[in-house]
């Protein structure tokens, strides 16, 4: 199978790439870079299987060259973080809106399927839990450009249900808080990955608010077992049903798990670095949103006071 994979040089990407390779298929990447990184595809340059083109989903010329020969299309190509979206928020709207519509019309254009690559941000501030797909959504201040991240994933997702009702076979995937080898260890919207960089300076961890909040955490491996089409068109992985035309999946969420808190998570990290024994605390930091986050209880060992 030929498969186009848009953003394959991000975190998520790129392990998906890997098990198409794995299982046999020639995968072509688009990729500019902005927040993906060739070291995470560089074991796969010069393979006879990959291809890699550095640019942007946004160059519809280019794209059209390539997508009439493939047979399968994985849209994960995003402006991400919240870092990202505060710094320069038109281009991420451009990027995930834009973008996204460019690669649906050329999916249309030439009938192939595709998987589409959502985000958990769909369900903003809604306190319902679990969630479920088809939730009201509960959003902050359009003055806020972080909720807008959110909108314009729901937008991607608008686009592709029209599609799917014209007959077009997508599937819609919303990733939760995945984590594992390659996560940016700038930390961009991850707090494991935030928590691991800080542990390894040294320096105290971040949490927001009380940290007795809980979030649904994936492992790396299962976010790409969870993806439709990972394993063919009409397969099935650990009970997702795969249908013709769309549905969404939540890997990492709805498991039959307790989900862990954020000072329970800085805690094991803490643990897995010696760090218990120097005293290292927790500090208050700004909400997401923009707020100022509750100074959280002084991070002590399982056993302290």
């Amino acid at each position: 199978m030929r498969v186009l994979v848009t953003g394959g040089a991000g975190y998520i990407g790129s392990h998906l790439v890997d098990a198409l390779i794995k299982r046999g298929d020639e995968v072509l990447v688009f990729d500019n870079l902005s927040t993906g990184r060739i070291e995470n595809v560089r074991h796969l340059l010069g393979l006879p299987a990959f291809h890699f083109i550095n640019d942007s989903i946004l160059n519809e010329a280019l794209l059209e060259r390539f997508i009439p020969s493939m047979d399968l299309i994985f849209h994960l190509a995003a402006a991400v973080g919240v870092r990202n979206i505060l710094h320069d928020p038109l281009a991420a709207i451009n990027t995930n809106v834009r973008g996204t519509e460019v690669v649906l019309g050329l999916a249309f254009k030439y009938w192939k399927r595709l998987v589409l690559a959502s985000s958990s941000e769909i369900y903003g501030k809604a306190s319902h839990v679990p969630f479920r797909e088809d939730d009201d959504r509960v959003l902050g201040s359009t003055g806020v450009a972080r909720w807008s991240y959110s909108m314009s994933k729901a937008i991607d997702e608008h686009f592709a249900l029209a599609y799917a009702v014209k007959g077009l076979p997508i599937s819609i995937v919303r990733y939760f808080n995945s984590y594992g080898p390659r996560l940016d260890e700038r930390g961009y919207g991850s707090v494991v990955a935030n928590f691991i960089r800080q542990a390894l300076r040294g320096d105290p961890i971040t949490v927001h608010g009380d940290g007795k909040q809980t979030r649904c955490f994936t492992y790396i491996e299962d976010t790409v077992a969870g993806t439709p089409g990972r394993r063919g068109e009409g397969g099935r992985r650990r009970g997702l049903q795969h249908r013709q035309h769309q549905r969404n999946e939540h890997p990492g969420a709805g498991e039959d798990h307790q989900a862990p808190r954020p000072v329970q998570i800085a805690r094991a990290v803490q643990s897995l670095r010696g760090l218990l024994r120097r005293g290292v605390r927790g500090h208050a930091a700004p909400s997401a949103v923009g707020g100022q986050g509750q100074t959280p209880p002084r991070l002590h060992s399982p056993g302290g006071s």
